[in-house]
């Protein structure tokens, strides 16, 4: 919801999305290759490269300013949607995942393993990082519908305008390359105090 929100601040949400996927299969080889654990397949920085994406796409083909209106139904009719689709991965379509009611997916999707991108995993499918267009996408393109909300509340804009801390300024400007960098180097202090 949040990166949705922050992809209406982006320059250039078409180069970022690019970035995204080159990292994510970059982090799917160097997985592979390293064979420290499962590789990461379709994981969380793809998931952003996809969802800002079609993001971007949809942003191209609406309409310049939606309503306010319509903003926000289109936000709570993407929350709901989120919610439905939150389980599809796992075979299910509905509210399984807070206990409500839910459907069995069809098993067609799932077989043949080639909708494992979108969030239909085969059955000898395994990753280390599983994060997929559905149902996250739906959260993110939420999030796009909000932001415009969130820009204008007088009270967030001129709390965010007047926020400074350098650090985090800076953290904020190369979070890719911070979120890349942090688990290697975790792993590599935790070595060095536990050993293997």
């Amino acid at each position: 919801l949040i990166a949705g929100i922050m992809a209406t601040y982006s320059r250039s949400n078409f180069k970022r999305g690019c970035r995204y996927l080159v990292v994510a299969a970059v982090i799917f080889l160097v997985t592979t290759v390293a064979a420290v654990d499962t590789p990461i397949s379709f994981g969380i920085i793809y998931c952003m490269g996809a969802s800002t994406l079609v993001a971007e796409a949809i942003r191209r083909l609406m309409p310049k300013e939606l309503s306010d209106r319509k903003s926000i139904a289109l936000f709570a009719a993407l929350l709901g949607a989120f919610l439905l689709c939150l389980d599809i991965p796992n075979g299910t379509f509905g509210l399984k995942a807070l206990g409500g009611p839910y459907l069995r997916m069809p098993s067609a999707p799932y077989e043949s393993g080639l909708l494992s991108w979108l969030g239909f995993p085969g059955p000898t499918f395994a990753s280390g990082d599983y994060y997929t267009p559905l149902p996250f996408t739906l959260l993110y393109l939420a999030g796009t519908m909000l932001a415009k909300h969130v820009r204008e509340s007088t009270k967030v804009s001129h709390a965010l305008a007047n926020l400074r801390c350098r650090p985090l300024e800076f953290a904020g400007r190369h979070a890719l390359e911070f979120y890349v960098l942090h688990q290697p180097l975790v792993l590599a202090a935790l070595m060095a105090v536990f050993g293997r």
